[in-house]
This record gives C-alpha cells, structure tokens and sequence, in this order.
C-alpha cells in the first residue's frame, strides 16, 4: 500500500487507525475505516484507488467495484499465525479495541476460508497472486499490475 501511494496512486485508507499499533509496521497499515466502511463501500468514494481488504471486509465487496486484486500470501501459515498473535496481544490493549475479543486462530481462518470463496467468484484476469517474501523483488510488477498496465 505504501509503494502505491509512494508510485502516485490514490490509496483509500489510514496509515495508522486508533485500531493499529506503529511498532508492528512502521510504514503503516492503509486499513479503510471499520466504522464508515459499509457505507463507503456503496459511495463513488473508493472509485480508481487502491483498497486493502482484511478478513470481514471480504464478504461484503461487490464485485462490481472490482478492477484487480492483489493477493499477497504466505506460504508459512505457522509464522502468519505467531504474527497475528503478536500484533493483535497488542492492538487488545489499546483503548480503541475494549471489548473486542478475537483470536489469531478465528482471525486467519475467517481471512482464508473468506478469500478463497471470494476468488472463485472473480475473473481470474484480476488477479494477480505474490507470495509475501517475493514481494520485494515483484513490487514493480505488482504497481504495473494496478496500473492496468499488465
């Protein structure tokens, strides 16, 4: 998200929400707005930007308001399980998350089991799949992607 806004793309979303922790990706989250997000998601408001979707988001994207996806994945679930239980032991603690209770467990399997069936429903000349720890050398093929130019 970062090296699209970085590339001159609109990106639709916080860096850091009140529902984030810094230390845990310091150049920041580019998460949409939970509260306004259903409403948002109706609007022209996210027309021709980049949007990170995250677990419930999924379910509730049209696929009329699709142009690409990028998938990232990780090929080690164990080590993408260890990190949602670091990040979110810290995002419980901040004041913006009282009484939430979720668990890493739910959190990746929601996500998982939520892209899976979303993908099957979306042309597959949308997509574009990068494992994470590729994504560094694929960035400009992932920014050509968005563009429309691939």
């Amino acid at each position: 998200m970062c090296e699209a806004s970085n590339a001159g793309m609109r990106v639709s979303g916080e860096r850091f929400s009140k529902n984030s922790v810094r230390k845990h990706n310091p150049d920041g989250y580019w998460d949409v707005n939970i509260e306004t997000y259903q409403d948002d998601l109706n609007t022209e408001k996210w027309d021709g930007t980049v949007v990170k979707l995250w677990g419930q988001s999924i379910p509730m994207v049209g696929n009329d308001k699709i142009d690409r996806i990028v998938v990232l994945e990780r090929d080690d679930k164990d080590e993408q399980l260890e990190s949602i239980r670091r990040v979110l032991k810290d995002e419980m603690s901040l004041e913006a998350n009282q009484g939430i209770e979720l668990e890493a467990d739910s959190v990746l399997s929601m996500f998982i089991c939520n892209m899976n069936e979303w993908l099957k429903t979306i042309d597959k000349q949308k997509i574009m799949r990068v494992k994470t720890h590729d994504l560094t050398s694929q960035i400009e093929n992932v920014l050509h992607f968005l563009r429309g130019d691939l």
